[in-house]
């Protein structure tokens, strides 16, 4: 088991617009309360664990979002496991958008990219017993899958394995781009 770099302070994530955001932010709440689990900002992680600086991850923003447009994801499932953050979520499609703006966040953090890319945003951490679970997966799926999301911004945040969930804040954000010339980027 790889442990994590100590000096690991910093991840980058995609966000999701205003309107999606406000959705799933009342989601987490929502299994916060069902499962007794934390509440956390929902987000699809492209690099995570970066040992890299706040200060040089914000000035590559502009290079990581160069001519992409904003991602409009439907979500394929709703899926649950043991994992602690990826006990209960929603996935997406591994698209080429995501997976150029996966590959640029490693790049910027300094950090070779790891192999197998799982696109998803959380919605529990750590959620209860497979039972629970299951029955919360099976209600949620029906109105989730399908649902398009939004996601309009990566963001610096203070966030990884060593540093606590309730101290997780966003440090700098670039949205991409509504479309880019020749049309959508999907």
């Amino acid at each position: 088991m790889t442990r994590p770099d100590p000096a690991a302070r910093h991840s980058l994530w995609l966000l999701a617009s205003e309107r999606d955001e406000r959705a799933l932010i009342q989601m987490v709440r929502d299994l916060a309360k069902r499962f007794g689990t934390p509440v956390f900002r929902p987000h699809l992680t492209l690099a995570g664990d970066l040992a890299a600086g706040a200060a040089q991850l914000t000035g590559e923003l502009d290079g990581i979002v160069r001519g992409l447009a904003q991602p409009v994801q439907p979500v394929l499932a709703v899926e649950a496991g043991p994992d602690f953050f990826r006990s209960f979520y929603t996935r997406f499609e591994p698209t080429d958008t995501l997976r150029t703006l996966r590959t640029r966040a490693y790049e910027a953090g300094g950090v070779e990219e790891p192999s197998g890319f799982l696109p998803h945003v959380s919605l529990a951490y750590g959620a209860a017993t497979a039972n629970d679970q299951e029955q919360a997966r099976a209600e949620w799926s029906t109105w989730l899958e399908g649902m398009d999301v939004r996601f309009d911004r990566v963001a610096v945040v203070l966030s990884a394995s060593g540093v606590p969930i309730e101290d997780w804040a966003v440090i700098a954000t670039k949205t991409l781009a509504r479309e880019v010339a020749g049309g959508e980027d999907e």
